[in-house]
């Protein structure tokens, strides 16, 4: 084995054994979760089935689910900051290292959207065809796009960021319709989208390929990012020292808040809403989860049980990914220059993580108010229970023995 393949290995192993260690902790300590996964889906799809019109095409409710999928392929490179420093000028010796990330990334991503679409195979087989031959076949065919998008992918590390992004957009649409087509909606004629695809992969992203070089700073922003999913995953369940905060400006948000008053009792109530609305896992994951409630519950039959689990489910994930950031806000330089209160500390946070739920509650109620105004109230009060409770005695146990140790 050349040392340019041994190197490849190294970094491999290197990320598996981290992330193995991650992930046992993760099963053994919450072996509940798929359980409760299992019991979701099973409902959704049962209620998915009764609740659309016979005739409707299930492909317009699984096409966009895998264009998701198949669209979003990053290239595992395992590259380092101080790489293009280091390899670039032996970039024409390391086709191997990236022959092997190619390779690394099509198996890994091929398995993951098998899983995927074994877990929507009920849908497949209820409602487009009943067949295995058809299933496998779909399969097969959506693994051939989904490595020509790695393909696609790779060669866009060469472009600026912007160029980028238009690319995705492109690719993004091409996917959906072929989707559309292999869940029997032809929009396109089967031969028109082959013939868009062969000029999109072996035209179009071949002459990048041989007209521009690679973009180390793109290959490590990528690299970064790959990790940075990994281990804000695994921070939702444990304290992961690897993990590294990422920023967003946020600058429609960023201006309501500099609307607080700058008291100097109100100094982390406003530093801390900042840098919750900057932090771009906490942020992204509150807007989703909220989404998330708000179309579960607004698509789920009049049951009291289900709105009140799906209500739970997407304020507590939301909870916890906000209470974990108490330990990084609790170490913030601006305590040792600004002269805040003692209690300045564990107010603020308290009060912010009162707002974000409590806002949360309230916007998921307004969905439930399609049920009538009781539901509205209900919820609305059921909701500033459920926050008040868990941003002052619980999160102010945990406050004080933090800030005790």
């Amino acid at each position: 084995m050349n040392s340019i393949r041994k190197l490849w290995f190294d970094r491999a192993g290197w990320f598996w054994t981290d992330a193995i260690k991650y992930l046992k902790i993760i099963l053994i300590g919450y072996a509940y979760l798929p359980l409760i996964l299992l019991i979701s889906i099973a409902y959704l799809y049962h209620y998915m089935l009764k609740a659309v019109p016979p005739g409707w095409d299930f492909g317009w409710i699984l096409a966009p689910l895998i264009t998701l999928a198949v669209t979003r392929s990053p290239v595992r490179t395992f590259i380092k900051k101080p790489d293009p420093l280091f390899l670039f000028p032996m970039e024409h010796r390391l086709t191997d290292y990236f022959r092997l990330s190619l390779l690394y990334s099509a198996l890994v991503q091929g398995f993951a959207l098998f899983f995927i679409f074994l877990v929507l195979s009920p849908l497949y087989y209820a409602k487009i065809s009943p067949s295995s031959g058809d299933f496998y076949q779909t399969f097969v065919l959506l693994l051939g796009v989904k490595w020509g998008n790695i393909w696609a992918s790779w060669n866009e590390y060469r472009l600026p960021q912007n160029a980028q992004a238009l690319h995705v957009v492109g690719r993004s649409g091409l996917n959906f319709l072929i989707c559309l087509y292999l869940f029997h909606i032809p929009l396109i004629p089967g031969s028109l989208l082959l013939g868009l695809g062969v000029v999109w992969v072996l035209y179009y992203y071949a002459g990048i390929w041989k007209r521009t070089r690679l973009s180390w700073p793109n290959l490590v922003q990528g690299e970064e990012e790959s990790l940075a999913r990994f281990y804000t995953f695994a921070q939702w369940f444990m304290d992961v020292p690897n993990y590294t905060v990422r920023m967003k400006k946020r600058t429609l948000w960023v201006e309501f808040i500099q609307r607080i008053p700058l008291l100097p009792k109100k100094g982390h109530f406003y530093l801390y809403s900042r840098s919750l609305l900057r932090y771009r896992d906490v942020s992204s994951h509150y807007f989703r989860l909220t989404v998330f409630g708000g179309v579960c519950l607004y698509v789920m039959p009049s049951s009291w049980l289900w709105a009140t689990a799906v209500f739970l489910f997407s304020l507590a994930s939301n909870a916890i990914q906000i209470m974990n950031t108490w330990s990084r806000l609790k170490f913030s330089f601006w305590d040792r220059i600004h002269p805040f209160p003692a209690d300045s500390r564990k107010k603020g946070f308290q009060r912010v993580l009162f707002l974000f739920l409590f806002l949360q509650s309230a916007l998921m109620s307004v969905v439930l108010a399609k049920n009538g105004i009781l539901w509205l109230s209900s919820y609305l009060l059921f909701g500033f229970i459920v926050s008040y409770v868990v941003s002052y005695p619980i999160m102010g146990r945990k406050i004080d023995k933090t800030l005790n140790t």
